[in-house]
């Protein structure tokens, strides 16, 4: 028993280091292979609400999946990660790159559809100190931590830390989108920003928001009998719906592009919003996944099943070779004697003396078309110094270099 101990211990520091270098690194590129987390957490709220919604019936969403998405993609903005999503949406669909991009750019355009109207009823609605107070209370903290983690997974930042906010649980309550909004405002201006949340003036999504809020009868019934800070601007905005756009975010996404009124799009953005994918393997085999199933890619596309064989034909073409030139001298060495299969056997190990790069530079010198074989070639009549040889970058010479470079390790074995 001790004696095993003291052989698992001498071995324990090379398990170790292959462990740590070679298996770890292993599985983390396999998890990688089917790991898609950017799109559930850069939109997650538009990720939930997007999966109520039928693709098959060729329709845009409902208004609520536009009201998620405006409210995720303005701070995906703010973070600079939107156009992390798009590109990675594009490998799945040409044109969403640009399409999140673009976007990007005009969603303070979109809030202020709504902010101005708002400042118009009631001017408080300008006063950064004003949305502090009326969005301040207790009884949010839950509510609260659970927008820092959200923040924390979209920004792929540190998102601990004093806030000097907590969301008021009635404010909650009575305007759900707007607390949403409002906190994560506040968990970007207090932690990433190091600003004095009651100093800020709001982000558009906000005002945005409040008009998402707006247009529930039942909200604004509710606000009608609140009386708490900011009561009396609430009940102006509530009393002046009419003078807020008549459209929903749906019709705002849209005017800023068509294309987010497409179902194809909607569909591909649901296809890859769970967090694992099959989709980097189809790709590997020339497919891929699109919503209405599996499908070959287009054959001006189709290069990988191309590139894999080609690389197996290769490989079964050079460990032929090596079994053809390092069989007989793998003989001999067994079979000489001790001195003599000792002076073979340095120069079999010769090359893993001489760097790879030095090897590879002198194979280069002899197979290129005014190299060493070529010149020998010509000089002996058997090729016309017009037709030289052409045995570099093709498979004629990966197959003389490599046949080189592995020899060694089939005749060790």
């Amino acid at each position: 028993m001790r004696q095993k101990m003291r052989a698992l211990m001498l071995v324990a520091p090379l398990l170790i280091f292959v462990v740590v270098t070679f298996i770890v690194p292993i599985l983390s590129m396999l998890f990688r292979s089917v790991e898609n987390d950017i799109v559930p957490n850069t939109i997650p709220g538009t990720v939930i609400a997007l999966s109520q919604w039928d693709g098959s019936s060729g329709e845009p969403p409902h208004e609520n999946v536009y009201r998620n998405l405006y409210i995720d993609l303005f701070k995906a903005e703010e973070a600079k990660q939107h156009t992390r999503l798009g590109s990675r949406l594009n490998y799945e669909q040409s044109g969403l790159s640009s399409l999140f991009r673009t976007t990007g750019r005009s969603l303070d355009d979109i809030g202020e559809l709504w902010q101005d109207p708002l400042e118009d009823i009631d001017p408080n609605f300008e006063e950064g100190s004003f949305w502090f107070e009326m969005m301040s209370g207790t009884g949010g903290e839950d509510f609260l931590e659970t927008r820092r983690e959200l923040m924390a997974l979209m920004s792929d930042e540190d998102m601990s830390g004093d806030v000097g906010f907590v969301p008021s649980e009635e404010i909650i309550q009575l305007l759900p989108w707007t607390a949403r909004a409002y906190t994560d405002f506040a968990l970007w201006a207090a932690i990433r920003d190091g600003d004095t949340v009651a100093e800020e003036d709001p982000w558009e999504s906000v005002y945005g928001a409040l008009g998402m809020d707006l247009t529930n009868p039942d909200t604004v019934s509710a606000i009608n009998s609140y009386n708490g800070a900011g009561a009396s601007a609430l009940q102006a905005a509530a009393s002046n719906i009419d003078q807020l756009p008549q459209f929903g975010f749906r019709e705002a996404f849209t005017e800023e592009d068509k294309d987010w009124g497409s179902a194809d799009i909607w569909a591909t953005i649901k296809l890859y919003s769970p967090s694992m994918t099959p989709g980097y393997f189809l790709n590997s085999v020339d497919m891929t996944l699109t919503p209405d199933g599996i499908v070959m890619k287009p054959e001006n596309q189709q290069i990988y099943t191309t590139l894999f064989m080609r690389t197996l034909i290769m490989a079964l073409i050079i460990t032929a070779s090596c079994i053809v030139l390092g069989y007989p001298v793998a003989w001999l060495l067994a079979n000489l004697p001790m001195r003599t299969a000792s002076i073979l056997m340095i120069l079999v190990l010769l090359p893993f003396w001489t760097s790879l790069l030095v090897r590879t530079s002198a194979w280069k010198v002899l197979l290129q078309q005014q190299g060493v074989i070529n010149e020998i070639l010509v000089w002996l009549g058997f090729v016309n110094d017009a037709d030289r040889l052409v045995l570099m970058n093709n498979a004629t010479g990966t197959v003389i270099a490599m046949t080189h470079i592995l020899l060694p390790f089939m005749i060790l074995p």
